[in-house]
């Protein structure tokens, strides 16, 4: 990540809280900024471990750099402390949820198709809000060297935690075999005009509400629809909540019968369930359900348009109920409109 940009982010979290940059001397801004580099190496080593057999995953010699970490020994940390010691900050709805949030997109970057459900977020939870605690202590309880030392071991044992995380992690994928490594399959923004094509929807006027599931990071479709005065919303685990765009699960949502003109979904919510359908996982019934609560979701003549298609369960739909179209794109799995009647 880059320097600019993570700085960026964590001035954006302090202001959220009420902890305004002026505040901060340049010293402690680095040594934020340092902190904050220190626990994303960390995040980095776990989500690549991912891509490395079991029996291959080990903790490496030297968990950070001796410049990061003499720095940090030596600088004069109050400032720091201080901020680690307000909860609004570093508990749960601070520092620790920007942490899970950033540890989860780099997880999805290895493998989009990883389970994190909210048992496992709440144990990733747990393991930031211990890491910041511990690196308190760190700083508190020691000075010079042993300081240094101090937060090696914090380091070292984050990193044991983060492995036990990803033996979890590893569970949802059933089909891995004991020592398979992780396949890297990575999540892709694409141009909003291109996500209209693959979904035959480039030169179809959309009239509102239009609901994105899967609407990626950045929520592109979301706000190239907005500036076509057309009412749209996203919903994506990724994304930044803010104006129309929703952070959270698609399995979550409250679907009201009747609500949506178009619901769309480009290489996300159809793709998972071809996965889990493919490799019968415990998944598949949730995603059937969560698909029939979509169609349900549409208004009478509305559609839900995706790709892949999902000729498995296409199949099985009511025709006195829906109408369905299915025609290639450039992918080799084509597009569906699946439009309700009434």
């Amino acid at each position: 990540m880059r320097e600019g940009h993570l700085f960026s982010l964590f001035m954006h979290l302090l202001q959220e809280y009420t902890l305004t940059p002026d505040a901060l001397v340049p010293p402690t801004s680095h040594v934020l900024l340092e902190l904050l580099e220190l626990l994303d190496l960390q995040m980095q080593r776990h989500a690549w471990l991912l891509s490395v057999p079991p029996s291959r995953q080990h903790l490496p010699a030297q968990a950070l750099s001796p410049n990061l970490l003499d720095h940090l020994a030596a600088l004069d940390y109050r400032s720091v402390v201080a901020l680690l010691n307000d909860r609004r900050t570093s508990g749960p709805f601070g520092l620790v949820m920007w942490l899970t949030r950033t540890f989860k997109r780099q997880l999805f970057d290895v493998n989009q198709f990883m389970t994190f459900d909210a048992v496992l977020e709440r144990a990733v939870i747990r393991t930031y809000d211990r890491c910041l605690r511990d690196v308190r202590e760190a700083l508190v309880a020691h000075v010079g060297e042993a300081r240094r030392d101090a937060l090696l071991s914090v380091t070292r044992a984050h990193q044991r935690r983060g492995l036990r995380l990803l033996a979890r992690l590893r569970s949802t994928l059933p089909q891995l075999r004991k020592d398979d490594a992780l396949p890297t399959v990575v999540c892709a923004q694409y141009a909003p005009e291109l996500q209209l094509m693959m979904l035959g929807l480039d030169g179809v006027r959309l009239r509102g509400p239009v609901l994105d599931v899967g609407c990626g990071q950045d929520g592109r479709l979301v706000r190239h629809l907005h500036e076509q005065d057309v009412q749209a919303f996203g919903v994506d685990r990724l994304v930044q909540p803010g104006d129309r765009l929703f952070e959270g699960d698609w399995h979550d949502l409250a679907f009201e019968s009747g609500t949506w003109s178009f619901v769309v979904s480009h290489m996300a919510f159809s793709n998972h369930f071809r996965h889990h359908h493919r490799h019968v996982t415990p998944e598949t019934r949730r995603y059937a359900g969560t698909y029939r609560r979509l169609l349900r979701s549409l208004q009478p003549g509305g559609i839900f348009a995706y790709t892949p298609s999902l000729p498995f369960v296409e199949a099985l739909l009511a025709e006195d109920e829906y109408v369905v179209t299915t025609l290639p794109n450039a992918d080799p799995f084509g597009f569906t409109h699946v439009t309700r009647l009434r």
